[in-house]
Parts: structure tokens; sequence; C-alpha cells
């Protein structure tokens, strides 16, 4: 998930501005509004993850922000604003089940660290990765979707990695 959503918001100003047009100020409200939305996303989806458990809120958070990523280039005006601002909730969203569904409470500090460690490694990579579809293509649909492609490989490789370690337990 942070492959995909820091990926994007290091993008979003020059995206907001080169592709619909906004002036430096609100490109940079547009992002504003994603940062405060994760919060509330982040509430949301502890609630949640509480009442009806952990692994299927992250797996379902995780899922919609790289299909939201390759959505807002095809979306145009308010509704490209809006997918991006929901970006910042569904990455708040994500965290806290995540965080929960790590498991024991011995283990959270470490899946705390490992969960930022591999959001800020994949947001690490993820603009490199954008700058450079984007300098061999000009095309923001190609870069975004490709790193959704990315984040969405990766997602399916963990979760089949671990419905394997839980079937490998049951034996």
């Amino acid at each position: 998930a942070g492959f995909s959503y820091l990926g994007f918001l290091s993008w979003s100003n020059y995206f907001s501005s080169a592709t619909l047009g906004l002036p430096a100020n609100l490109s940079g409200l547009a992002a504003f509004s994603a940062a405060v939305l994760g919060p509330l996303g982040a509430l949301s989806g502890g609630r949640v993850g509480d009442r009806w458990g952990y692994l299927a809120p992250a797996l379902a958070s995780a899922t919609l922000i790289a299909l939201a990523v390759a959505a807002v280039p095809w979306s145009q005006g308010a509704v490209a604003l809006a997918v991006m601002s929901a970006l910042g909730f569904l990455y708040g969203f994500f965290v806290a089940p995540s965080l929960a569904a790590a498991g024991e409470s011995s283990n959270l500090a470490l899946a705390s660290g490992f969960l930022n460690f591999m959001s800020q490694l994949g947001g690490a990579i993820s603009p490199a990765l954008i700058g450079l579809a984007l300098g061999h293509t000009s095309s923001f649909k190609i870069a975004f979707g490709l790193t959704a492609a990315v984040s969405l490989s990766a997602l399916a490789i963990a979760y089949a990695a671990s419905r394997g370690r839980a079937w490998s337990h049951n034996i």
C-alpha cells in the first residue's frame, strides 16, 4: 500500500498541475487533503478491524489504493481530486488493521517497525519507478498503472505466501 500511495503522493503535485491544470497553490491543497483524511481512515480501519477482523480490511484497502492510483489519470477534474483525496483515507484505513493483523502484542513493535520500513522503502522506490516510466512514455496512465500493477502483484504474492503458511500449520 505504501508503494502505491507514497509514490503517487510524491508525484501528485506535478500531476495536478501538468494534467489537471491546477495552479501550484491548489495542487498542494489537493495533496494536503489526502494527508488530512489519513487519520480518519486509521480510526475507521481500526474500528472495522476490531469489529470484523483485520486481514480482510487490510487487503481490501491495499487493493483499493492500487486501483485508485491507476484510476486517477483516467479521471477528470473533481472526480480526479476526489479519488486523490480518497487515497489518504484508504492508506490510513490500511495501517490500523495491518498492525493489528500482526497478531500477538509481543510482536507489535516489530510489526510496526516492519510495516513502516516497508512502506518507506516502497515510498522511496516507487517515485523513481514513476519518474522512469514518465521519462520513457510521458504517460501518467502508464506510470501510475505500472505502480498499481507492482503493488497488486506484491499483494498477491504476500497473500499467497500467508495462505501457504496457514495451510502448512494445519497439517
